[in-house]
């Protein structure tokens, strides 16, 4: 609840800052993020991101790339990487904050004291982003991922990332 809570505090600072740092939807984009997973123990996975414009300039939509570092099990917490291509897709914009629609699919991999596990996963979610720096963007993060390996998993996180 904590996590929530501070999520939501940084997106209400992110949408009131000055509207000179507003930009376009970029055209490549590369992001790291920390999420909050009710499935792991720790509750705490990764990201990493890529995003390029492949169509469109008011409305783009972004060939989307994504490793997430996840717990294949709830406890003890064991390592399931997933690697993920799909779209993104610019949504709205809210005050200065851009968001997309993601859906990626690919293939995730967990190790075992009998070797390693191989299997789907697919996920969608959402993301918003509002420039901090030239070139800096942070903002909020929602994921669901499902793999063949593990049951549904809900992020939350925050993302930050380097745009052109």
């Amino acid at each position: 609840m904590i996590v929530l809570r501070f999520l939501a505090a940084v997106s209400l600072v992110l949408l009131v800052l000055p509207s000179s740092l507003r930009a376009e939807p970029p055209g490549q984009w590369f992001g790291a993020g920390v999420q909050f997973n009710q499935y792991a123990s720790p509750q705490v996975n990764g990201v990493l991101a890529y995003a390029k414009k492949v169509a469109g300039n008011e409305k783009p939509t972004y060939s989307y790339t994504a490793v997430n570092f996840l717990s294949v099990q709830k406890s003890p917490f064991r390592v399931m990487t997933t690697t993920e291509t799909g779209i993104a897709q610019w949504v709205t914009r809210f005050r200065k904050m851009d968001f997309f629609a993601l859906g990626t699919a690919g293939l995730a991999a967990s190790g075992s004291s009998g070797g390693t596990n191989t299997g789907y996963s697919f996920s969608g979610g959402i993301i918003g982003q509002t420039a901090i720096r030239k070139g800096v963007t942070i903002g909020p993060y929602y994921r669901v991922t499902k793999s063949s390996l593990s049951e549904v998993q809900h992020a939350v996180g925050l993302m930050i990332g380097l745009r052109d």
